[in-house]
């Protein structure tokens, strides 16, 4: 069975995150005018932040790059979108599987979060970057201060939205592959979170639920610390 989507992400745990975790450092977030605006749902205590544009990564396994593209696409982080038009993903995803080879980690196609996550501060994006591997982490970080960066398995039966939006793990799916990508939104009171997916096809909701199972599968939650840009 071939994904519906391009897909990407590589598994790698490096026991050095665990010295770098996103609770031990509050994150920060700057860029030449910084813009921290939080937008309610509808419903109290949701929070969303502004996504100001999209990318579609199409059937190629280059979701390091695109999702990379996309979290500096999204409040509190507003490069101009001449610079965003300008980047080069291509080239970015070329950067990330190379970074991967330089630490052994030789891949035909996709790329580690890891990986992507230094090609970014190697460019000057962001000084450092921190990790979280559970839920609350992960919800807490989403909510009260920006989007963040998931790597994690991800299922056939997420490429489909019900009516809602609402993309499940139903019980009787298989994995699709593994996936890199933005999580934007949280709504604490339906429990789902809002994802600006890298095909450009719109917005998917995730039940928290599945978001915690995946963080158990081998998953992790990456947010650079300090965005810049010149």
């Amino acid at each position: 069975m071939t994904p519906s989507h391009g897909l990407g992400r590589v598994p790698h745990f490096d026991s050095n995150n665990l010295a770098y975790l996103i609770k031990d450092r509050p994150p920060v977030r700057s860029v030449g005018i910084l813009r921290a605006i939080v937008r309610a749902l509808g419903v109290r205590d949701s929070r969303s932040w502004r996504q100001w544009m999209r990318f579609d990564q199409g059937p190629t396994p280059r979701c390091t790059a695109f999702g990379t593209a996309t979290l500096l696409a999204a409040d509190p982080v507003r490069p101009s979108q001449a610079w965003l038009r300008l980047l080069d993903i291509g080239q970015l995803y070329k950067d990330i599987q190379a970074q991967d080879r330089a630490e052994g980690r030789n891949y035909s196609e996709g790329a580690t979060t890891l990986a992507a996550m230094k090609v970014g501060q190697t460019r000057g994006w962001w000084t450092e970057y921190r990790w979280a591997y559970d839920i609350d982490t992960v919800l807490k970080t989403l909510h009260d201060s920006c989007p963040v960066i998931l790597g994690t398995n991800y299922y056939y039966s997420q490429f489909d939205r019900d009516s809602e939006g609402i993309a499940r793990i139903t019980a009787t799916t298989e994995l699709a592959g593994g996936h890199y990508y933005v999580l934007r939104g949280y709504n604490p009171r339906r429990g789902l979170v809002t994802s600006p997916q890298t095909w450009n096809d719109g917005d998917y909701k995730y039940p928290v639920e599945d978001i915690e199972r995946l963080l158990k599968e081998d998953g992790e939650c990456a947010l650079p610390m300090e965005v810049k840009f010149a």
